[in-house]
């Protein structure tokens, strides 16, 4: 093949999903940063960008350490009703609950999944048992599990979250919840939004919230990723002496995934503490996909010490995004110690 149609070939096939990929690890990199990583114009990564954020959603944001924001873990909340509300009854609790980081609908084993964050744990408390008695008529049955080690993916904060940060001034907070919505938004506009003329005071301060850690990455998630079936399952063991091999096994079978896709299939994987051991969030394009790579693999790979597995469809996002996002699964697989 000529020179010039493997480069259209390539800008056509392989970009987007390399752009993505980079934006992921570091959404604030420049056109110009992103064109000499991919050996293209930046006339032609603006464009592609352009393109895929129109067609696919493309959202800039942060991944922040809910513990350096002085909270607690964030929690994976599934319930599942004896008599399940009108949807408005559902959206006017919880909508604009502070806490309520991610709110979906699901149908199966749980009727909504909520990522509760920004609370400590004295407010959780508080919180759930106010859930239960709000929703009382309904019998609702809770299930809690505390995100502890996330090894594919991320869970998205609100900046309601980011506002009631005990460990943030009022200046930092603002910086930051700009950040988030736009983590690409440019220092000039970041110091028109907060009202200094000093360009080198926001530069400080976006310095200092990476070097105490609050900001993990500046990254982007898809909205719109093409796939129709996203599944959520979480599971629990009964531990055995081939535990770390059985994880292996599952790493080696996540990574074989359909190649530049722009959206991997697992958006995340985490070790919980509570109800669940793991909980697990991964999206398909069709049920047959569904069924090999999603929650039965897991069963399937884990027979020997799986103890119960419940799982559910999205079916809609009430609150937050669903963290759609390419993966290169370097913390799990640094985890493992494969390297």
């Amino acid at each position: 093949m000529p020179a010039s149609l493997e480069k259209q070939a390539y800008v056509k096939n392989e970009l987007p999903y390399e752009l993505l990929k980079a934006l992921y690890n570091n959404s604030r990199l420049s056109l110009r940063e992103l064109a000499a990583q991919h050996g293209v114009s930046h006339h032609v990564v603006s464009y592609m960008l352009k393109r895929l954020e129109r067609e696919h959603g493309i959202v800039y944001t942060l991944e922040l350490d809910e513990n350096k924001l002085g909270f607690a873990n964030g929690r994976i909340v599934t319930i599942k009703f004896k008599n399940k509300p009108d949807i408005e009854i559902i959206k006017e609790k919880l909508i604009n609950d502070p806490f309520v980081q991610d709110l979906y609908l699901a149908d199966g084993d749980f009727d909504l999944i909520i990522y509760v964050s920004g609370i400590t744990e004295e407010e959780f408390k508080v919180w759930q048992w106010h859930f239960r008695e709000y929703f009382n008529k309904y019998m609702p049955l809770l299930r809690t599990s505390t995100l502890t080690t996330k090894y594919v993916g991320f869970m998205p904060l609100r900046n309601k979250a980011i506002m009631n940060s005990p460990n943030l001034s009022e200046f930092e907070k603002r910086v930051l919840a700009i950040l988030n919505e736009n983590s690409r938004e440019k220092i000039s506009e970041i110091a028109k939004k907060v009202k200094v003329k000093d360009l080198d005071k926001v530069i400080y301060v976006i310095k200092k919230l990476r070097e105490r850690g609050i900001i993990k990455r500046f990254t982007a998630i898809t909205t719109k990723p093409g796939k129709n079936i996203i599944q959520a399952y979480g599971a629990i063991n009964n531990p055995s002496d081939n535990h770390h091999n059985y994880v292996i096994n599952f790493y080696n079978e996540v990574v074989k995934e359909e190649k530049h896709q722009l959206a991997s299939d697992y958006i995340l994987i985490a070790e919980t503490l509570g109800y669940f051991d793991g909980f697990y969030i991964a999206s398909f394009n069709r049920g047959e996909d569904a069924e090999k790579r999603g929650a039965e693999m897991r069963r399937k790979i884990f027979a020997d010490e799986l103890l119960l597995l419940e799982k559910a469809i999205i079916t809609d996002t009430l609150v937050g995004y669903l963290p759609l996002h390419i993966d290169s699964f370097e913390v799990w697989k640094k985890e493992l110690k494969l390297e």
